[in-house]
Order: structure tokens, then C-alpha cells, then sequence
């Protein structure tokens, strides 16, 4: 968008160009541009009004009230000027200061809020050549010129403001000239153009050519956040010259003066907002230095940036009388030739390689098969040729064997050049890529150490799956790259298990029972008292494990069962076990001594897959026909039992079920990592909320009426996961000291748990 200014003189326009290009995600960035003309004839004098801003991680109170203040400062400065303002040296100029005065006032309630310093913004009026702007915050302002050097640039702002009592710091006013371009942008722009080349883009050029070339750069990367900018560009307008006195010759100014002149006004509002004693004595001096400048510019000059005016006035009439040449015309038409002949040579080479390789192609079928004797006169003809080229060869003297030698040297010169200005343009395009997906990486990695900041854990584990992914599709073809590469890999895994709230552990090993009896052969493991008790389903003996002393107590089971899952009663008198058979065997505290025990169950074919005491009661789970028995406990043994679910969702999950435990409610725990609560024998709403990786293959649920919490073993991943009574995941420990555990037991305290692994067993603090 073009918007055109005309000075007084009617010799200097003008223009301001806007671009804007929206991101990908509105909850990163929020981009608000807004530029006013006045409304009538007579407001022409006070020139437009503009505001540029930027919000990170944008809240919608606050753009609502940079929106009314944007408002307010538009009224404001077209509602024309008070009396104070009248009175002042310069009324425009301190008309603006007293609108920035009052946006501070209006502005002061944003101080208090912390995201007040993820604001970057700019507020100005551009009035004939002259711009005025006041800022806060990080946003790329640049002076552009073309020097010696080449496009060249200064920048305007320093790197950052962000005063504690007021919103806007300071105003910067100054003048530009035909010759150089102010650019104002959002900063999120800086990470991928550079102020050099921003500088490159807007001199030297159409200034509605460098404003498309920004847009579709910007809109190229497809980035994540918003961008938005003006420029602003004067150009000449030529009108007659009018008779006048002779000029003031001046010296020649350059960009550096001219960026002196634009920076020659900075003024610090909380001077105007306090004023200093004696301040209408520096009033006085102003005005008077203000009538000193008006005077000087009594005679019309233009500040250019190799020559005065004066020296353009000598040029005109100068070309009246000497004919001019127009050069880059002529510069044109050799580079035109030079390509087009350029293009015939390749062309040439083209034809000619094409044809030598039909040749080579004939040739070669013909030594192969000799086809109607050919080869032989082949090789005669390649002799004959030989013979002629050496004998041309040596015919030729020194300028013309010389002049083919260069034209060889040329043509692989130029083909060379050709392939490696390719290649060269693939490498920096790749490296242009690789060092964008980089940057956005580590924006996203700033992202996520908010996100467990404030814990949105949620948001956390999706980001990070994202980086990961991506970081795995980058070529790191360098050591630097890898380096940089695999610290951020680095970095990511230590967030990964803040996330995830891994405890990595190294437990402490409390002994291993082969080591006192070498056919132990275990996989279950319970806690009684103060000593484990471990079995196994190949085994015939329960393990008595002091916690204390570490010392094994070993007794053979009277029978010939294979001991699966045991459990203990809440009193520590009795501990329980299934058998291969389906037979309960328990051991007594008060005998010492192990027994089997009677029990029927009211379905045929039953298959056990855990037990549970609970107030005098068994409970039993029977995957085969999907059931939970409840049974009384009798003189020799247990009753038959009933079913004790009596309401579910589905009927078959218990048969994926393989580990229950009571607490007054029951936790069933399937195969495939779900958990089923039932209450009084009816199915409850259980989900488990916030754990990562999620459950894929667990062995093993735990709790108790006093327990706080359930734990569930995972051998695969080799973890020990805790959840609150209502699913909520709060923590997990994983070692790398375990193979393969298969049982764990949590004491009555819930501040140590121990882990069966093979035979050994280890401790750990909770």
C-alpha cells in the first residue's frame, strides 16, 4: 500500500509503504499496523499518523486496550492544537510531544502487568521529509543511504527500551532526503533478514519493488509469527525554477549527516512530563535557535547526498550545450551481446557434444561386432585422422596454437563456472533452510520451558514431539552442526523428563537369593511385617527375606504346588497363595507353617490370575470366564463364592485383566495398560490423566485402605509409576540397574518400595 505526502515546497514527497504478512499461529505473535490521514483540508499540515506494534503470546485484555489507545492517540493528535502548543517554538513538534505525554498517562495501567514487557511498539506522524516517532521495546528501525561502499545503514533506535514508569521513553525526529529510506518493522523480522540486507532491499531501487520483494520473502518462510513494517522513501518533484537570489552554497552532507539530522531531536518525555526549574529559560534559547535555522533556509536548498543543489543547476546547463551519453545504455547493449554470444557458444558445445556421442556410439557398435568388417577400417580411419589432426596441429603457428589453447582454457573455465555458481547457489539455500529450521526449533524450545514453567504439561509433551520429529529430518553435515544439533537434543531430553516426571533411580540392592539357595527360581514378591516374602511359579519354597539384616529363611510347601500370586491380610497373620492347580496355599504366623486350603468357585474351567484378602475375605480373578468370586472364609478352607461385580460397560474386560487390588474399591489392571475401578461390585468412571509414555504392557497393581496412592510395575519400561485414587499421574521412577523385574512390594509407610528382579532385590526410596 502506497500512501503519498507532499512537502510545502512541493519539492520533496513522501511515501510510505506497508507490508504485512500474518503467521501461522495467532497465539505466538499479534501484529496491529494502522496508518490515518486527516479528514479535511485544513489538517494536511499535520501529516499521517501511524502506530506499529507487536504483542508476544498475546492476551486480549491488553490488545483491547492498545487498541483504545491507538484510538486516543489518533483523535488526539487530529483534534488540533491547545494553547500551550501555539505558543511553543515549534507547534507541530511539541503537539506531538503532548499527545505522547497524554498515551503515557492512559498507558500507565499496562506498567503493572508483567506482559506489558512483551510489547514492542512505535508511535508516529510523518509530516512533508520529516518523521517523528516515539517507542518501546525491540523493534528494527533503520536509516538506509547508499554509500561508496554500497547500500549502507544506520540504525535509529537503541536495542531495547523499557522504562519501569513510563510506556514511551523518548521522541526521535529528524528529516530524510531523496536519497535514503527509514524502515520501521516488527522484530521477529531480524531472525531472518538481516539489517544488511533489509538495506540492500530498499536502496537503489523502486521503492514498490522493495516493499513486493520484502512481502514475498516474508510470506516464503511461512513462519510462525506475524510480521508487519513500513517504509518510507522522498522523492524529487521537479517544477520550475523560479528566478532567485544567488544560492547559498552549502558544503556536501553524506548519509552520516544526514543520520545526524534525523537523530538531531531526541527528546526525553519525563522531562516534559516533570519539568525542570528555569525550563522557560530553555524554551527561550530554542526559539531563539528555531529563528536562526528559518532564516538559513530563506533560500531554497536540498539536502543531497554527493552534491548541493547548486552543483545540479550547473549540471543542467552544462547538458544544454555538451551532448550526453547515455551509459547505462551502452552498458546494456554489451551485456547483451555478451549473452547472447555466450548462449551460442553453449549451444555450439551442445550440438557439438551431441554429435561426437552418436558417433562414439556407432563407432563403438561397430568394433564390437565387426559388422561387415568395419573395425578394420575403422582403425585405418582413426589413423588417418590422427595423422591430420597432429599434422594441422603442427601447421598452426605460436599465436594460433596459442589462441586454441585458450579457448579450451575458456570453454572449461566457463563450464566450470556455470556448474559451480549452481552448486554454490544449492549449498547457501540448504544452509539458508537448515539455519531457519534451527532458529525456529529453538523458538519452540523457548516455548516449551514456559509451557513447564507454568505447567501446561499437555502443551509441553505435543512440542516436544513436534522438535523431535523435525530435529530428525535436518542433515547435520558438519561437526559444528551435529554439536549444535545433539546440545539441543541434550537439552530437550532433560525437559522431556521434567515432563514426563521421571525420577531416574539407582537403587540399592538388598540381596540376591541364589546366592544362598542357587535353584531359586522366583517372580513374585509381598511385604509382611518386616520381611519379604518371595515365590515363584517354578518353585516349591517360600523365601523369607529379613528387610533388616538381609538374611533368607527358606520353606518348602508340604505339597508339590507351584506357588504363583501371594497376598498378605491386613494383621500380617496370614499370608495367601495361588497354585497351578487353582488351590489356595496359605502360611500362618502363629503355627509357622503352610497349608493348603479348600475352595470351590462357581464356574467351571476356572483360570486365577490374582488374589486378594480384605476384612476376612478372599477374593479371586478368573480370566477365563472374566469374573471377580468373593468368598467366606470357613474352618479348612473358603466357600464356593459368588460373583461379585454386578454391574459393568463390558462384560469380557475382566478377561484382560491380570492384577487387582482392594482398598475398599477395587483396581483391576489389564493387560493392555487400562485400569477398571469398581465400587460396592459397580463399574466407576477410572482414567489415567497425564502419564507419559502411556501404559503399554503393565504386570502388577498395588494399593491399600492406607495407602495414598497406586503403583503399577511395568517391566518392559522398566518403571514404577504412581497415581492418586482418581487416575491423576503424579511421578515415576525408572533404573537401568533392572533386566526385568517382575514383582514389587510398597511398605505399610509408603516410603520405600522393593523391586524383584530374577532373584535379587533392590530398594529404593519413594
Amino acid at each position: 500500500m502506497l500512501i503519498s505526502n507532499v512537502s510545502k515546497d512541493m519539492r520533496i514527497k513522501s511515501d510510505v509503504y506497508e507490508f504485512f504478512v500474518e503467521g501461522k499461529n495467532h497465539h505466538l505473535s499479534h501484529v496491529l499496523l494502522h496508518i490515518a490521514s486527516p479528514g479535511k483540508p485544513d489538517g494536511e499540515n499535520q501529516g499521517y499518523f501511524f502506530v506499529l506494534a507487536e504483542m508476544d503470546n498475546p492476551e486480549a485484555a491488553i490488545l483491547h486496550t492498545l487498541e483504545d489507545l491507538i484510538r486516543d492517540g489518533e483523535n488526539l493528535y487530529y483534534g488540533g492544537y491547545d494553547g500551550e502548543t501555539m505558543q511553543a517554538p515549534d507547534p507541530e513538534t511539541r503537539h506531538f510531544e503532548s499527545v505522547i505525554e497524554k498515551l503515557n498517562r492512559k498507558a500507565k495501567t499496562l506498567l503493572s502487568n508483567e506482559r506489558a514487557y512483551k510489547i514492542h511498539m512505535a508511535v508516529g506522524v510523518i509530516r512533508n521529509n520529516r518523521l517523528s516517532f516515539a517507542y518501546r521495546g525491540e523493534l528494527c528501525a533503520l536509516l538506509a543511504y547508499m554509500s561508496a561502499e554500497g547500500p549502507s545503514y544506520t540504525s535509529i533506535t537503541d536495542e531495547a527500551s523499557y522504562p519501569e514508569h513510563m510506556f514511551f521513553s523518548s521522541v526521535i525526529e529528524g528529516n530524510f532526503t531523496t536519497d535514503e529510506a527509514v524502515y520501521l518493522s516488527t522484530p521477529h523480522i531480524t531472525k531472518y533478514l538481516s539489517s544488511d540486507r533489509i538495506a540492500k532491499m530498499i536502496v537503489g531501487k523502486p521503492a514498490k519493488q522493495s516493499i513486493q520483494q520484502i512481502q514475498k520473502t516474508l510470506e516464503g518462510i511461512s513462519s510462525e509469527y506475524s510480521f508487519g513494517g513500513i517504509v518510507i522513501t522522498g522523492s524529487e518533484i521537479h517544477t520550475e525554477i523560479p528566478k532567485a537570489p544567488k544560492p547559498n552554497y552549502r558544503t556536501n552532507i553524506g548519509s552520516e549527516e544526514s543520520m545526524d539530522r534525523l537523530l538531531d531531536t531526541t527528546r526525553s518525555t519525563e522531562d516534559t512530563l516533570s519539568p525542570k526549574v528555569f525550563s522557560h529559560i530553555a524554551k527561550t534559547f530554542a526559539g531563539g535557535f528555531k529563528k536562526n535555522e528559518e532564516s538559513e533556509e530563506d533560500v531554497p536548498v536540498l539536502h543531497a547526498t554527493k552534491e548541493t543543489n547548486p552543483g545540479k543547476y550547473r549540471r543542467k546547463r552544462r547538458a544544454e550545450q555538451i551532448p550526453t551519453y547515455d551509459t547505462g545504455g551502452s552498458l546494456l547493449i554489451i551485456l547483451g551481446k555478451i549473452i547472447v554470444w555466450t548462449t551460442k557458444a553453449l549451444f555450439y558445445v551442445i550440438k557439438t557434444l551431441s554429435i561426437a556421442l552418436g558417433k562414439f556410439l556407432a563407432i563403438f557398435w561397430t568394433l564390437a561386432t565387426n559388422y561387415n568388417g568395419g573395425r578394420k577400417i575403422l582403425l585405418e580411419q582413426y589413423a588417418d585422422a590422427r595423422q591430420r589432426m597432429v599434422d594441422k596441429f603442427t601447421a598452426l603457428g605460436i599465436f594460433g596454437k596459442i589462441l586454441l589453447l585458450i579457448l579450451i582454457i575458456g570453454i572449461g573455465i566457463l563450464t566450470g563456472s556455470i556448474i559451480y555458481t549452481k552448486e554454490k547457489e544449492k549449498v547457501m539455500a540448504r544452509e539458508e533452510a537448515y539455519a531457519s529450521e534451527m532458529a525456529l526449533l529453538i523458538d519452540t524450545k523457548k516455548e516449551i520451558d514456559a509451557y513447564v514453567l507454568y505447567g501446561d504439561h499437555a502443551k509441553a509433551l505435543e512440542s516436544l514431539r513436534t522438535i523431535d520429529a523435525k530435529l530428525a529430518t535436518l542433515t547435520h553435515d558438519t561437526p559444528e552442526k551435529q554439536k549444535r544439533a545433539d546440545d539441543l537434543k541434550s537439552e530437550l531430553h532433560t525437559l522431556l523428563l521434567k515432563v514426563q516426571k521421571i525420577t531416574a533411580i539407582i537403587p540399592e540392592k538388598i540381596v540376591d537369593i541364589r546366592e544362598a539357595h542357587e535353584n531359586a527360581r522366583t517372580d513374585a514378591l509381598v511385604f509382611m511385617g518386616d520381611r519379604l516374602v518371595a515365590s515363584g511359579t517354578n518353585d516349591t519354597g517360600l523365601y523369607f527375606i529379613s528387610t533388616l539384616t538381609g538374611l533368607i529363611e527358606k520353606k518348602n510347601v508340604e505339597t508339590a504346588h507351584r506357588l504363583a500370586y501371594g497376598y498378605v491380610a491386613k494383621d500380617a497373620s496370614q499370608l495367601v497363595f495361588t497354585s497351578g492347580d487353582n488351590t489356595i496355599v496359605a502360611y500362618s504366623t502363629d503355627t509357622d507353617s503352610i497349608a493348603s486350603k479348600t475352595i470351590t468357585y462357581p464356574n467351571q474351567n476356572v483360570v486365577l490370575s490374582d488374589i486378594a484378602l480384605y476384612n476376612g475375605r478372599l477374593y479371586t480373578l478368573d480370566r477365563a470366564n472374566g469374573a471377580l468370586y468373593r468368598h467366606n472364609p470357613t474352618q479348612i478352607g473358603f466357600d464356593n463364592g459368588t460373583s461379585w461385580v454386578t454391574s459393568q460397560t463390558d462384560p469380557t474386560q475382566l478377561k484382560n485383566a491380570i492384577s487387582f487390588a482392594l482398598d475398599g474399591d477395587l483396581y483391576a489392571l489389564t493387560e493392555n495398560g487400562k485400569v477398571l475401578k469398581y465400587s460396592a461390585g459397580v463399574e466407576q468412571l477410572f482414567t489415567i490423566q497425564g502419564l507419559d509414555p502411556v501404559l503399554e504392557s503393565p504386570t502388577q497393581i498395588e494399593t491399600k485402605s492406607e495407602f495414598a496412592n497406586i503403583y503399577i510395575l511395568e517391566p518392559s519400561k522398566k518403571r514404577i509409576i504412581v497415581l492418586d485414587k482418581n487416575g491423576n499421574f503424579k511421578k515415576q521412577f525408572q533404573s537401568d540397574t533392572w533386566i526385568n523385574p517382575t514383582g514389587f512390594a510398597i511398605t505399610d509407610t509408603e516410603k520405600e518400595a522393593y523391586v524383584l528382579d530374577a532373584t535379587t532385590v533392590y530398594k529404593f526410596k519413594l
